[in-house]
């Protein structure tokens, strides 16, 4: 009977393991809640935003396959949200790498057009652009030259 009991512990700690123990890119264990530390560094080249993000890149492991961006992502967990109902629709975008010149920038500082493009490239740019996304690109030269002459 001891035996039984033996074999019943060993298979609980295995499926007790298997939910805690992820592997990463690299085939290393990660511990379940390593998602919730902020590992990644943003710099916005633009505005110079520097924040420590959650995750970059395009399927982040905490939206549980409800999202997935059509370029590499900066990602945010929303620090307004407890922690305990935090969910998959729970973050926050912080930005992303221009298409064009491949700086990264934040989301004031850039445009999302099919791709995220900054704010210098849709200037130079603006002419490839449709009519419609024109005056969303002056607008956004506009204040992006207001907050530099301000700060």
């Amino acid at each position: 009977m001891a035996g039984v009991l033996d074999e019943k512990a060993k298979f609980l700690d295995r499926l007790a393991g298997q939910e805690d123990d992820q592997l990463d890119a690299n085939g290393k264990a990660i511990k379940k809640d390593d998602w919730n530390e902020k590992k990644v560094d943003f710099e916005c080249k633009i505005c110079n935003l520097k924040e420590k993000c959650h995750y970059y890149g395009k399927k982040p492991k905490f939206v549980k396959n409800l999202v997935e961006f059509k370029d590499d992502t900066y990602v945010l967990l929303d620090p307004f949200t407890p922690r305990e109902q935090k969910s998959g629709s729970m973050f926050l975008i912080l930005g992303g790498e221009c298409a064009h010149c491949r700086v990264s920038v934040c989301t004031d500082c850039s445009l999302f057009y099919y791709r995220r493009y900054c704010v210098n490239c849709c200037e130079y740019y603006s002419n490839e652009f449709p009519e419609e996304i024109r005056a969303r690109i002056s607008k956004l030269v506009q204040v992006v030259k207001e907050l530099k002459e301000k700060g």
